[in-house]
């Protein structure tokens, strides 16, 4: 009877292994959407090789960050990505944080056509900046900097078109 348990418990981990399940999916960080290539393109100039990362922090969010190999230049192309609920904040759904995060920008213009909701918090180095997108489960921030708030919003509604259909 020992036996034949033995051989059985042995099949079924051998199945459990072989099915990839005691192996966790890898969970998006915002450097999943963006490379070096695809930052130079947008900024139209050589960015350094590897991207200042961040995250998670408490609400789950990650960000990647690429700037240009010339330091004097306030270019960049910054993504934040949040994890689902239930991977970081089981008490707040992707909606509330987006819901809150569009309160806290007066001068937010909503933004149609990319994911469920988005909106527009203009340039700079200001609280809400970018294009702050809710798709499903997912929130994210795409901020780009090429020294003209209309391209730079152009720009960062094209790569969130992106990042959406990514998360489809």
């Amino acid at each position: 009877m020992q036996k034949r348990f033995a051989v059985v418990l042995i099949l079924a981990l051998g199945l459990l292994a072989a099915s990839g399940a005691s192996q966790p999916a890898k969970a998006l960080t915002a450097c999943d959407f963006i490379d070096q290539a695809t930052a130079q393109q947008i900024l139209g100039l050589p960015v350094k090789a590897q991207p200042k990362t961040n995250g998670p922090n408490p609400i789950g969010q990650t960000t990647c960050f690429y700037e240009p190999t010339d330091d004097s230049l306030m270019r960049f192309v910054q993504i934040s990505f949040t994890f689902p609920p239930e991977k970081m904040r089981a008490h707040m759904s992707a909606d509330k944080l987006y819901d809150n995060s569009r309160q806290m920008v007066d001068s937010a213009e909503d933004i149609s056509g990319i994911g469920d909701k988005a909106f527009w918090g203009g340039t700079g180095m200001k609280m809400g900046a970018g294009l702050t997108v809710l798709k499903g489960q997912y929130m994210f921030n795409v901020m780009i900097a090429v020294g003209d708030e209309a391209k730079s919003k152009a720009l960062s509604m094209d790569l969130a078109k992106k990042i959406a259909a990514k998360l489809e």
